[in-house]
């Protein structure tokens, strides 16, 4: 890819407070019919909902509060004409929300609305994505909606969509929903797939032959083992991230201020290369903004945290802001619910912030009745209003905040599109022990080993699928003095998933800069949403064998790998931040929200310098200095939801 483009000054987290205003419109609302959950609009009073996202005096409300970005509706895929009322809207909303100075970014993508978008475009007939046996693939199992193919025309359609939000509509910025793509057999998706073979394989050792005019996309079911199938699932990848690009370029060519958003659903699940064609680097490259819609609304479950850390821990490291887009789900249904709790709404806008991306709430103008919506309940609007008033207080603690990591974690793209399940419960657990410990880390790459040498330490968890190229690599960067850890079964397998003679690392093993723990003590069990929905939930709970893995990694490098010690439970996470001018932030975050902790005892490390005192912040009064104890601890007494250590 190109060089990216600086993400717009008011997207960066310091600056942006964002809210979900309505990015589905009373068109689509009708055609679906009733749903369950009357809050996403679906009711009887659909219509006094819609008037009052696009009244003043919500505008005011929300203004008061803080936000001043908008996710609103702009195109559904019903089609021009038959959305024409609700663009209609959408600019005078544009018009009340410029003198207020909010910004306004569109929802569009999704699918193809068969009934009407193909009556206004009726080339779009031929642009759904085909099933194996040739029917068209319904979107979400509505069967008026398509899935629309990735090489078809809809693209092309969407470039122009574009234009006409930026020059004509006035928006500041695009949102595409799900975009991901799921697999398509038509003969479009055939040809190309044939293509990139012929183009990139000129030689029989891959698949035991050359010549591709016969083959055909092997089917859902076949075997990760087969060649075919794992270059069907690089080549979807690729081709996705090269529309995402086109559109990306596309906007910047037009605006480089306007802001690019998406939600290819990620992260959700662990085998997210081959159902959604998604590679979260690639794709990171070509956004701003990207959503991070899964099962992880900030909580608190049997004592431990449950985080979308992993999300942000994705966006620090391919260079994108994370909106988290998550609910609360009801212990009854398992579906989707609004925050119950001030404290709730507090720590729904605070924890991407603290991780450094986009602070907002997805749920606050979401139907209640007739034409009530959330934040018409006050400890939703008071909590939400003590969040925004606390980061625009604090805007110091935030502003040009960086991960200062020295620790990479290994990311193999084939060892999780090809072995995810053997792959992520040791990935996970690893992620989880750095976490909870205060480690700083970020993602390295597979995609771009030239970005070792950014780490003092790399950290190789149990990724199964390495190259030849990335085994060199990872020797070079031991060779030039970084530490190595290695762990399970790294490497056992080439990037196609073939068994090696011997273990590649073995020449290496016996270097004092390496540490290698063949049986994988940080492995954990992964969690599936209790909900059994499609979404994995990320609870954040050290691995079992947690302190032998401590212990090995401290004898190995030092306790300097450790930069904290902390004493709290476990339902509190960590965050290290550095500012501007060698400040540093530890920012601790308690998930169990409606139970506040009498006492934490923070120990810094060496990497903190001989400083004496601190500054602890806090969401109302004054912020305080402490002393820094004789052997370096910090006191924090009355930990309710947050507490910020200003080093």
């Amino acid at each position: 890819m190109k060089t990216k483009y600086d993400i717009p000054e008011w997207t960066k987290p310091e600056n942006i407070r964002w809210a979900a205003w309505g990015w589905d419109h009373l068109t689509y609302y009708r055609r679906m019919g009733a749903r369950d959950l009357s809050f996403w609009g679906n009711s009887g009073w659909l219509e006094k909902w819609w008037l009052r996202l696009h009244d003043e005096k919500t505008l005011d409300q929300l203004e008061g509060m803080g936000v001043n970005v908008l996710i609103t509706h702009f195109f559904k895929g019903m089609g021009m004409e038959t959305e024409k009322a609700m663009l209609d809207d959408l600019r005078n909303l544009i018009e009340l929300c410029r003198p207020r100075g909010i910004r306004t970014v569109g929802y569009t993508f999704g699918s193809i609305f068969s009934e009407t978008f193909v009556k206004e475009v009726p080339e779009a007939a031929d642009w759904a994505v085909r099933k194996e046996d040739g029917s068209m693939r319904n979107w979400g199992g509505s069967y008026y909606r398509w899935s629309p193919c990735l090489n078809s025309g809809y693209y092309e359609y969407l470039l122009k969509l574009v234009d006409f939000g930026a020059k004509d509509i006035g928006l500041d910025g695009f949102h595409f929903d799900n975009s991901y793509a799921v697999a398509c057999y038509c003969d479009r998706c055939r040809k190309r797939f044939r293509e990139y073979l012929e183009a990139r394989f000129t030689s029989p050792e891959r698949f035991g032959f050359v010549g591709f005019s016969n083959v055909n996309p092997p089917p859902a079911e076949a075997n990760i083992r087969d060649p075919l199938k794992q270059e069907w699932i690089r080549f979807r990848t690729l081709a996705l991230a090269e529309k995402m690009e086109g559109i990306y370029r596309h906007i910047k060519d037009i605006n480089p201020d306007l802001a690019v958003l998406s939600n290819p659903a990620f992260p959700r699940r662990a085998n997210w290369a081959d159902q959604l064609a998604v590679n979260p680097l690639l794709f990171g490259r070509c956004h701003d903004l990207m959503f991070a819609e899964n099962g992880n609304f900030p909580s608190a479950s049997d004592g431990k945290a449950v985080s979308q850390a992993q999300a942000y821990a994705f966006g620090d490291s391919a260079g994108y802001g994370v909106v988290a887009s998550c609910w609360p789900r009801s212990p009854e249904t398992g579906e989707h619910a609004l925050p119950e709790r001030e404290s709730q709404a507090v720590i729904s806008i605070l924890e991407p912030a603290i991780f450094g991306h986009a602070p907002g709430t997805t749920w606050a103008c979401r139907s209640i009745k007739g034409d009530s919506i959330a934040l018409d309940i006050q400890p939703l609007r008071g909590g939400a209003k003590k969040a925004f008033a606390f980061l625009n207080a604090s805007r110091d603690l935030f502003a040009g905040a960086k991960t200062p990591a020295e620790t990479g974690l290994l990311h193999s793209f084939e060892s999780f599109a090809f072995a995810h399940e053997r792959v992520a419960p040791a990935y996970d657990g690893f992620e989880r022990l750095l976490s909870l410990k205060g480690v700083p880390y970020r993602l390295a790459f597979t995609e771009e080993p030239e970005r070792f040498a950014d780490f003092k330490t790399l950290i190789v968890s149990s990724q199964l699928c390495l190259s030849d190229t990335i085994i060199q690599a990872l020797f070079d960067f031991v060779r030039n003095g970084g530490k190595l850890v290695l762990t399970g079964r790294s490497g056992e397998r080439t990037e196609n998933l073939l068994a090696r003679e011997e273990n590649p690392f073995t020449g290496i093993f016996n270097s004092p800069n390496v540490l290698y723990l063949p049986d994988a003590p940080e492995t954990i069990q992964t969690e599936k949403d209790p909900s059994g929905k499609w979404m994995e939930r990320n609870t954040w709970v050290l691995p079992p064998r947690h302190a032998e893995l401590s212990a090995a990694l401290g004898k190995a490098f030092g306790d300097s790998f450790f930069p904290i010690r902390l004493e709290a439970p476990s339902t509190v996470l960590p965050v290290i931040k550095a500012l501007p001018e060698g400040k540093y932030m530890i920012h601790l975050l308690n998930y169990a929200d409606s139970s506040p902790i009498t006492y934490v005892t923070l120990k810094l490390g060496t990497m903190f310098g001989n400083r004496k005192t601190v500054r602890i912040h806090r969401l109302e009064g004054v912020p305080t200095e402490n002393r820094i104890g004789s052997d370096r601890t910090v006191e924090i007494q009355n930990l309710n939801l947050y507490a910020g250590v200003e080093l």
